[in-house]
């Protein structure tokens, strides 16, 4: 019997499996690219109906395309096509092939496989038939024959045309800005249009921005192996990697289901994660979720909504995104005054010293480099909260509600538009200070900003509600007409900050200073 395994643990061991079979893949697929290179990859080809194959390739994909809701189509001009074919190397072209297709294509819509027979009367020139489809070709020539043309068309952006001569070099990547969609090491390319050189074929590329791309591979049909024994769609299940079938069904499973944390009880701070990547918002969560009450979006568009909404103590965010990159949601929330005194760590694996000042210069209070250490991220949230907590004793300290100490030195200092929000605000009360009843409408009035954003500003960096806020303002500015002007009676000075009785006076001086407004005078 297999011991029981918590269901939290299974989960953990799925994505620990996943990650794995994923770096396998890439180590293989690097390997095979070696041994392309030296001439030590051998071709086994076996003789049987590749219809049935190819849609199986398909449909192996279908719960990753069910994920972005992304329709996968096959059309064929043949009901079979007999040939010599090595299924695994077949199986890696047009995998790499389907799986760049899914991630380019947006969300609802559509990747298709077209499958037919083509006549290439010449070298260098091939009668596509009904196909339709024109191509830039990379410099591969054939020989006349036959050829099995498999084309995989997807409804992505496209490439432009000065990059589709570099898109099969390694580690080349089409876009490498930090918007860009999905992720990628650019070997994939690489891998499938050698893999269809070592298979006396060749691949080519059609693009056009804004209309996707259409991949098209050329392989010569030839009857000279060993036949298979009926083959069928099931019969090629063992041909395939493994590797590659499982990643493809962990991703699907991993992207379909977004982590969820529980909050800790009480919660110490909101922290907010926006990364596009499930795996690294899994694993953030998993670190994270005991210390903080934890909210999650899946890119940058998303975390601005997020942020402005729940206004969280302190954001992780990635710098590649789609949608909207890290740098420009750091500048958006640094800007805008609701959100200008939350701290941002950036996370980003681009480590150079311009992508660090870039993200420096957009605002971010941190920049941590991936992979990075769990101590260190832990180190940065508890400083970055501690410097918001100093932000918190200097706007209601006597010294700044009296406009005589400056601000903290070094780490934690205001921000302008904090320091100018606050001032102002202080501004307002004080010309109002003998008007009992002006209260947040009236402050968020005088400001100019709206009434929710008042009470968000005050609360997030003095821990106070406005009426508690504006309270301590009028203590702190009574207690100093109380030494200023000791002679005058403890009645008006109450009367001229905004207090209607002396008991009432009397009993919130007690809660601020620690002592009676006589006590305070006596020194």
């Amino acid at each position: 019997m297999q011991p029981k395994v918590e269901y939290k643990v299974r989960e953990e061991l799925k994505r620990i499996q996943h990650n794995g079979q994923h770096l396998l893949n890439l180590v293989n697929q690097m390997l095979d690219l070696a041994k392309l290179e030296s001439g030590g990859l051998s071709v086994n080809k076996v003789q049987g109906d590749v219809m049935p194959f190819l849609k199986y390739q398909l449909e192996s994909f279908h719960s990753l395309a069910d994920v972005k809701n992304i329709t996968l189509q096959f059309h064929s001009t043949e009901d079979g096509i007999l040939m010599d074919f090595d299924p695994g190397k077949l199986q890696q072209i047009v995998s790499n092939l389907l799986s760049n297709a899914i991630k380019f294509t947006p969300e609802g819509g559509a990747v298709e496989m077209r499958v037919g027979r083509c006549q290439l009367p010449g070298a260098g020139s091939i009668n596509r038939g009904n196909l339709g489809i024109r191509q830039k070709a990379t410099n591969h020539p054939l020989k006349s024959g036959g050829y099995l043309s498999i084309a995989v068309i997807d409804q992505g952006q496209g490439i432009p045309e000065d990059k589709l001569d570099k898109i099969f070099d390694r580690f080349y990547q089409i876009d490498d800005s930090a918007t860009r969609s999905g992720e990628g090491t650019g070997i994939g390319l690489t891998l499938a249009k050698e893999l269809v050189k070592l298979l006396g074929g060749r691949i080519e590329v059609e693009s056009e921005l804004g209309k996707g791309a259409t991949f098209n591979v050329f392989l010569p049909i030839a009857n000279e192996a060993d036949a298979m024994d009926a083959p069928s769609a099931g019969a090629f299940a063992d041909t395939i990697d493994p590797v590659a079938e499982q990643t493809i069904a962990s991703i699907a499973s991993t992207a379909s289901k977004a982590p969820t944390a529980p909050t800790a009880s009480p919660p110490i701070a909101t922290l907010l994660i926006i990364e596009d990547n499930v795996d690294v918002t899994h694993y953030l969560s998993t670190l994270l979720r005991r210390n903080y009450r934890l909210l999650t979006a899946p890119n940058g568009k998303a975390g601005m909504d997020v942020a402005l909404q729940e206004i969280p103590d302190i954001i992780l965010c990635d710098v590649m995104m789609p949608e909207m990159d890290g740098y420009e949601v750091c500048r958006r929330l640094k800007g805008g005054l609701p959100t200008s005194h939350i701290p941002i760590i950036l996370l980003t694996a681009r480590a150079d010293f311009d992508s660090r000042m870039e993200g420096l210069e957009q605002g971010a209070d941190a920049y941590l480099a991936k992979p990075f250490e769990e101590k260190e991220l832990k180190v940065h949230l508890k400083r970055l909260l501690e410097n918001r907590e100093r932000m918190r004793e200097y706007y209601t300290s006597n010294g700044f509600i009296g406009r005589k100490a400056r601000p903290p030195a070094g780490e934690g200092h205001p921000s302008p538009a904090d320091r100018e929000f606050f001032e102002k605000l202080l501004a307002a009360v004080e010309d109002n200070l003998s008007d009992q009843d002006f209260g947040a409408e009236q402050l968020a009035d005088a400001l100019f900003v709206s009434y929710a954003t008042c009470l968000r500003k005050v609360k997030a960096l003095t821990n106070c509600t406005v009426k508690e806020y504006i309270r301590q303002i009028r203590i702190h500015r009574a207690a100093q007409l109380l030494l200023e002007e000791p002679g005058r009676n403890i009645g008006a000075i109450a009367g001229d900050t905004g207090f209607n009785s002396n008991t009432h006076f009397t009993r919130e001086f007690r809660k601020v200073m620690g002592c009676t407004p006589t006590e305070y005078r006596a020194g």
